[in-house]
């Protein structure tokens, strides 16, 4: 792997973005906001700690959501099958909360590589982010997820709140909780319970790399029992500190100033 890709950060005001491709692979984590993205009648939707994967000529069109978004980009003017060791597992176009996915980007991010830098193909977080994305989910049923229980965890990332429950997206979908719960994870592979503390944890992050209250309150925000619970929590899923984390957001170049 002697090729390398190159790390910016982009920010993105919100509204529509017209169908669009790029010439490169894109890399991209979401540290702030949202954005649904549409490519032919499929749309997936990322949050905070959301990755997605486009290969050079996918075709796509972006919703940003209110605020805007920040997301961290690795790109390669090539394909992805050009980043793996067997083409067959490349994707053309892919959103993943995968947590070991997660953990690598940040690794990537805490580094701080400046705009424009070359970041090697064969780097160990590289190669690490690379395998977690290309790895198949046996647990995953084959075939796209029926368009009602996409709609229902698409309704969920958008309008969670700290009090939000199973029972509240449930009731969203006109299905029993049980039935959703059991749906999510036959399809997707995690649990709800999997899916709402990932929301609660991107909602926190966001907070903490973009906003100037204490880790105290924004654990409280999250709806953390307590600051602790929350530094535990984060660094358990993202292999970092919470202020560690903010630190390295607000030195990533081409990102603006917390408010």
């Amino acid at each position: 792997m002697a090729t390398t890709l190159r790390f910016d950060a982009c920010e993105y005001a919100p509204g529509r973005q017209p169908a669009h491709d790029h010439g490169e692979v894109h890399l991209s984590i979401v540290l702030r906001g949202s954005v649904a993205e549409t490519v032919g009648a499929r749309t997936e939707y990322g949050g905070p700690l959301s990755i997605v994967v486009k290969d050079r000529g996918v075709r796509h069109a972006n919703q940003f959501g209110q605020g805007g978004a920040t997301l961290a980009r690795l790109s390669l003017t090539g394909g992805v099958s050009d980043l793996l060791d067997d083409p067959r597992r490349a994707v053309e176009w892919s959103w993943t909360h995968n947590h070991v996915a997660v953990v690598s980007f940040l690794r990537i991010i805490v580094r701080q590589p400046e705009r424009g830098r070359d970041v090697p193909a064969h780097d160990a977080d590289v190669v690490d982010l690379l395998s977690a994305l290309s790895a198949r989910s046996e647990e995953r049923r084959r075939g796209d997820p029926p368009r009602w229980l996409v709609d229902a965890l698409g309704w969920l990332r958008a309008e969670w709140h700290p009090a939000l429950t199973v029972a509240d997206a449930a009731a969203h979908a006109r299905v029993h909780p049980v039935y959703l719960a059991r749906c999510v994870r036959r399809w997707f592979g995690h649990s709800v319970a999997d899916e709402l503390r990932r929301l609660r944890l991107g909602a926190a992050a966001q907070q903490v790399a973009f906003r100037r209250e204490g880790l105290s309150q924004v654990a409280f925000a999250a709806g953390y029992a307590d600051q602790a619970h929350f530094c535990r929590e984060f660094r358990r899923a993202t292999g970092i500190t919470p202020s560690t984390y903010r630190a390295a957001v607000r030195r990533l170049p081409g990102v603006a100033g917390a408010g």
